[in-house]
């Protein structure tokens, strides 16, 4: 069986990843994100496909998305939605979580 690459993540180089961790430091800390969560391409990658650290359990708390408040989950939502160094769409945690904030419906409660 073969496994097909996911495009974004894990092709940058570390300076853009930096970059990437600067210009949205604020908003990982507002979502309540653990460092270990966005410590590598790799472990950001492993959070989006799983909601938790499956294949850096070395690195894991214990911390799981489920976690989060749903104020953080609505920052974590609009900071994926907006986000450029993943393709977010390609992963599950972004649909899971319109689903659980309710972001995914038409929201006009005027």
């Amino acid at each position: 069986m073969s496994f097909r690459k996911l495009k974004g993540v894990g092709n940058q180089s570390q300076s853009e990843w930096d970059a990437w961790l600067v210009q949205n430091q604020n908003q990982l800390l507002r979502a309540g994100l653990p460092k270990a969560i966005y410590k590598s391409p790799s472990h950001w990658r492993d959070f989006l496909e799983n909601g938790e650290l499956h294949w850096h359990r070395e690195d894991c708390d214990g911390f799981y998305v489920l976690d989060l408040s749903k104020a953080q989950m609505i920052e974590l939502t609009n900071l994926l939605e907006h986000e450029n160094i993943v393709e977010p769409e390609s992963y599950n945690l972004l649909n899971w979580l319109r689903v659980n904030t309710g972001s995914c419906s038409d929201s006009s409660d005027a």
